[in-house]
Protein backbone atom coordinates (compact mmCIF):
# COMPACT_ATOMS: atom_id res chain seq x y z
CA UNK A 1 0.00 0.00 0.00
CA UNK A 2 1.59 3.32 -1.03
CA UNK A 3 2.05 5.96 1.62
CA UNK A 4 -0.09 8.94 0.64
CA UNK A 5 0.30 12.44 2.09
CA UNK A 6 -2.91 11.90 4.07
CA UNK A 7 -1.56 8.64 5.57
CA UNK A 8 1.78 10.30 6.29
CA UNK A 9 0.12 13.17 8.14
CA UNK A 10 -2.08 10.79 10.09
CA UNK A 11 0.92 8.71 11.09
CA UNK A 12 3.08 11.73 11.87
CA UNK A 13 0.35 13.08 14.14
CA UNK A 14 1.00 10.10 16.40
CA UNK A 15 4.77 10.64 16.49
CA UNK A 16 4.92 13.31 19.22
CA UNK A 17 2.82 11.11 21.50
CA UNK A 18 5.01 8.11 20.78
CA UNK A 19 8.10 10.12 21.67
CA UNK A 20 6.65 11.69 24.78
CA UNK A 21 8.20 9.15 27.13
CA UNK A 22 10.62 10.48 29.69
CA UNK A 23 13.67 9.29 27.71
CA UNK A 24 12.84 11.55 24.77
CA UNK A 25 11.54 14.70 26.42
CA UNK A 26 14.73 16.65 25.69
CA UNK A 27 14.56 15.99 21.92
CA UNK A 28 12.03 18.34 20.30
CA UNK A 29 10.06 17.03 17.34
CA UNK A 30 9.21 19.36 14.46
CA UNK A 31 7.42 19.25 11.12
CA UNK A 32 8.63 20.60 7.79
CA UNK A 33 5.75 22.81 6.65
CA UNK A 34 6.38 21.92 3.01
CA UNK A 35 4.34 18.81 3.73
CA UNK A 36 1.39 21.14 4.45
CA UNK A 37 2.15 23.63 1.66
CA UNK A 38 -1.41 23.81 0.31
CA UNK A 39 -2.89 24.33 3.76
CA UNK A 40 -0.21 26.91 4.57
CA UNK A 41 -1.09 28.85 1.38
CA UNK A 42 -4.81 28.87 2.22
CA UNK A 43 -4.59 29.75 5.90
CA UNK A 44 -1.12 29.99 7.48
CA UNK A 45 -2.48 30.55 10.99
CA UNK A 46 -4.78 27.51 10.86
CA UNK A 47 -1.97 25.33 9.49
CA UNK A 48 0.39 26.35 12.30
CA UNK A 49 -2.35 25.88 14.89
CA UNK A 50 -3.00 22.35 13.55
CA UNK A 51 0.69 21.48 13.83
CA UNK A 52 0.74 22.70 17.43
CA UNK A 53 -2.45 20.78 18.26
CA UNK A 54 -0.84 17.59 16.93
CA UNK A 55 1.80 17.99 19.63
CA UNK A 56 4.80 19.08 17.60
CA UNK A 57 7.25 21.30 19.47
CA UNK A 58 8.40 23.13 16.37
CA UNK A 59 8.36 23.49 12.63
CA UNK A 60 10.35 24.50 9.58
CA UNK A 61 8.85 27.12 7.30
CA UNK A 62 9.62 26.78 3.61
CA UNK A 63 10.16 29.28 0.79
CA UNK A 64 6.93 31.37 1.01
CA UNK A 65 8.03 32.81 4.38
CA UNK A 66 10.57 34.85 2.38
CA UNK A 67 7.74 36.89 0.82
CA UNK A 68 6.07 37.76 4.12
CA UNK A 69 6.25 41.38 5.17
CA UNK A 70 8.03 42.16 8.40
CA UNK A 71 4.61 42.65 10.02
CA UNK A 72 3.39 39.24 8.80
CA UNK A 73 6.60 37.64 10.06
CA UNK A 74 6.17 39.26 13.50
CA UNK A 75 2.54 38.13 13.63
CA UNK A 76 3.62 34.57 12.85
CA UNK A 77 6.24 34.72 15.60
CA UNK A 78 3.59 35.92 18.05
CA UNK A 79 1.36 33.00 17.04
CA UNK A 80 4.24 30.55 17.54
CA UNK A 81 4.95 32.03 20.97
CA UNK A 82 1.25 31.94 21.92
CA UNK A 83 1.07 28.26 20.88
CA UNK A 84 4.30 27.38 22.66
CA UNK A 85 6.09 26.05 19.57
CA UNK A 86 9.24 27.19 17.79
CA UNK A 87 10.47 27.74 14.28
CA UNK A 88 13.57 25.53 14.22
CA UNK A 89 14.64 26.39 10.67
CA UNK A 90 13.63 27.67 7.26
CA UNK A 91 13.78 25.80 3.94
CA UNK A 92 15.17 28.14 1.25
CA UNK A 93 15.58 28.35 -2.49
CA UNK A 94 19.16 29.03 -3.62
CA UNK A 95 18.25 32.51 -4.91
CA UNK A 96 17.29 33.52 -1.36
CA UNK A 97 20.91 33.00 -0.31
CA UNK A 98 22.27 35.39 -2.95
CA UNK A 99 24.02 38.60 -1.82
CA UNK A 100 20.95 40.67 -2.75
CA UNK A 101 18.56 38.51 -0.68
CA UNK A 102 20.59 37.24 2.27
CA UNK A 103 19.75 40.25 4.46
CA UNK A 104 16.03 39.52 4.13
CA UNK A 105 16.63 35.84 4.99
CA UNK A 106 18.72 36.94 7.97
CA UNK A 107 16.05 39.33 9.26
CA UNK A 108 13.09 36.97 8.76
CA UNK A 109 14.88 34.09 10.48
CA UNK A 110 15.81 36.24 13.47
CA UNK A 111 12.21 37.43 13.82
CA UNK A 112 10.90 33.87 13.61
CA UNK A 113 13.45 32.66 16.15
CA UNK A 114 14.92 30.19 13.69
CA UNK A 115 18.47 28.95 14.18
CA UNK A 116 19.05 27.21 10.83
CA UNK A 117 18.81 28.49 7.26
CA UNK A 118 18.58 25.39 5.07
CA UNK A 119 19.25 25.30 1.33
CA UNK A 120 16.33 23.23 0.02
CA UNK A 121 17.94 22.08 -3.20
CA UNK A 122 20.88 22.88 -5.42
CA UNK A 123 20.71 22.81 -9.20
CA UNK A 124 24.46 22.86 -9.87
CA UNK A 125 25.39 19.38 -8.63
CA UNK A 126 25.91 17.45 -11.86
CA UNK A 127 29.68 17.33 -11.44
CA UNK A 128 32.48 18.27 -9.07
CA UNK A 129 32.46 21.91 -10.16
CA UNK A 130 28.73 22.02 -9.49
CA UNK A 131 29.25 20.70 -5.98
CA UNK A 132 32.00 23.28 -5.46
CA UNK A 133 29.46 25.95 -6.42
CA UNK A 134 27.01 24.58 -3.83
CA UNK A 135 29.77 24.53 -1.20
CA UNK A 136 30.74 28.12 -2.06
CA UNK A 137 27.13 29.25 -1.69
CA UNK A 138 26.77 27.51 1.67
CA UNK A 139 30.11 28.87 2.90
CA UNK A 140 29.23 32.45 1.96
CA UNK A 141 25.79 32.01 3.52
CA UNK A 142 27.32 30.68 6.73
CA UNK A 143 29.77 33.58 6.89
CA UNK A 144 26.94 36.10 6.42
CA UNK A 145 24.69 34.52 9.04
CA UNK A 146 27.16 33.45 11.71
CA UNK A 147 27.49 36.86 13.44
CA UNK A 148 23.76 36.67 14.24
CA UNK A 149 24.04 33.11 15.59
CA UNK A 150 22.34 31.57 12.55
CA UNK A 151 23.67 28.41 10.89
CA UNK A 152 23.50 27.29 7.26
CA UNK A 153 22.53 23.78 6.22
CA UNK A 154 21.62 21.66 3.22
CA UNK A 155 18.55 19.45 2.69
CA UNK A 156 19.68 16.40 0.79
CA UNK A 157 17.59 14.34 -1.60
CA UNK A 158 17.98 10.88 -3.12
CA UNK A 159 20.27 12.21 -5.87
CA UNK A 160 23.01 12.93 -3.34
CA UNK A 161 23.13 9.23 -2.50
CA UNK A 162 23.10 7.99 -6.08
CA UNK A 163 26.54 7.51 -7.62
CA UNK A 164 26.87 9.24 -10.94
CA UNK A 165 28.93 8.05 -13.88
CA UNK A 166 31.75 10.49 -14.57
CA UNK A 167 31.49 12.14 -17.97
CA UNK A 168 34.49 11.86 -20.28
Amino acid sequence: MPLTRRHFLALSATLPGALSTRAYTSIPVGLEMYSLREELKKDPEAAVRAVAQMGYQGLEFFAPYFDWTETQTRQMRKLLDDLGIRCFSTHNESRYLSPENIARVHDRNLILGSKYVVLANADEKDNLDGWRSVADLLNSTAASLEPAGLKAGYHNHQAEFTPSVPSR
